[in-house]
């Protein structure tokens, strides 16, 4: 009978302690923000995966060495779609499985092969692409990084600056450079009576742009506008330059250029005008300095805006997280969000009311290795 009564009471033990693990376990998954990741991690356009993921893991860092991570529990599953949207696509449907709270993805053509499926669930989604109206024309998005909407306003600023007669301009052939060059920056330049305009794509698989620094030689441009990704930029700035194109500050190159700028000698950069986020215009900023510091400790290479950028979504996605109450549903998440306001390491840190992060930018240009703010 004394053996029975024990192993009634072990086993009232063993089933309570059972019990309690399970409770917590489901406490645990509950109070936990997943958050997806599918971006190009390797390949042609790797550098804007790797940055947005040593950007998280470093404000990771930082969180729990600050010990903040205790009444908020963030995990970031990061996946490798190489560059290719089919299998951004198949990411994107292995993540399914594990019902996350928040979904990111990048870039371009990988974001617009699986945005309407996110965007039809609710889910908030950080989208890592320069694609105008993104954040409008999609519920739910948001984007912590650099969009087209303001670098066709500064290409266009520029021009009613420098009153030129004759544009060539050259981007990559995807929809949402199109829609920049042909819906927002053509028209703009056509309404200021500039006519002369030579506009053409070129194949995202393009190494080689002497053909079109030919065309730009002979169509005899007082502006030419450069768009492309980091390793379209490099070989479109010395292909142009071989041809004695880029003079005078009459070229102006898209966001890509702050990426290829590494790879571009002082020479080769003299003049180049393109948009410039506040934490590269004032990278010797207290702050901003510390800032890149720890980082080149951390990671041995220099920060990228990118790097910056994705460190203060992260922050953003923490101070949303600090005020909900679980279990956690996409609305709450979204309000949230959308009610984030702090300092950043990209300035003040602030979204509109369709989720766009409101940037701090300049027009520049390099003058001696160094960059230069423009003045109108």
């Amino acid at each position: 009978m004394k053996n029975l009564k024990q192993i009634a009471l072990l086993l009232t033990v063993t089933v309570s302690l059972f019990l309690l693990g399970c409770n917590q376990a489901s406490k645990n998954s509950t109070n936990e923000l997943l958050v997806a990741c599918n971006l190009p991690l390797t390949g042609d356009l790797a550098v804007y995966g790797v940055s947005v993921r040593d950007g998280v893991n470093f404000a990771l860092s930082d969180l729990k060495e600050n010990k903040q991570l205790d009444s908020v529990q963030l995990k970031f599953d990061f996946q490798d779609n190489q560059g290719l949207a089919k299998s951004a696509v198949s990411i994107f449907q292995s993540h399914q499985l594990k019902n996350p709270n928040i979904y990111l993805s990048g870039v371009s053509p990988q974001t617009m092969a699986i945005i309407d499926q996110i965007s039809s669930q609710g889910m908030p989604h950080f989208a890592w692409v320069y694609a105008a109206d993104i954040c409008k024309n999609y519920n739910n998005t948001f984007r912590t990084w650099l969009n087209f909407n303001s670098e066709a306003e500064h290409y266009i600023e520029y021009a009613k600056k420098v009153k030129p007669t004759r544009v060539a301009i050259f981007y990559v052939n995807i929809e949402v450079c199109q829609y920049e060059f042909d819906s927002l920056v053509a028209p703009a330049l056509r309404s200021m009576g500039i006519n002369d305009i030579l506009i053409e794509a070129y194949d995202i698989q393009n190494s080689d742009f002497k053909n079109l620094a030919a065309k730009t030689k002979n169509f005899k441009p007082d502006m030419i506008l450069l768009n492309g990704f980091k390793g379209h930029m490099i070989q479109l700035v010395k292909d142009f330059r071989s041809y004695n194109l880029i003079s005078n500050g009459n070229t102006m190159c898209s966001y890509d250029l702050l990426d290829a700028a590494s790879e571009l000698s002082n020479e080769q950069l003299e003049g180049l005008r393109y948009t410039v986020p506040y934490f590269v215009m004032y990278q010797d900023a207290p702050k901003v300095k510390e800032w890149r510091e720890k980082f080149k400790q951390k990671f041995n290479r220099e920060a990228l805006y990118t790097d910056a950028y994705a460190y203060d979504m992260t922050f953003a996605i923490y101070y949303a997280g600090k005020k909900l109450t679980s279990p956690y549903t996409k609305d709450a998440i979204t309000k949230e969000l959308l009610s984030v306001e702090f300092d950043g390491i990209t300035g003040r840190f602030k979204f509109t009311d369709k989720g766009d992060l409101i940037l701090s930018l300049t027009t520049a240009y390099y003058k001696d290795g160094k960059l230069i703010p423009e003045t109108f």
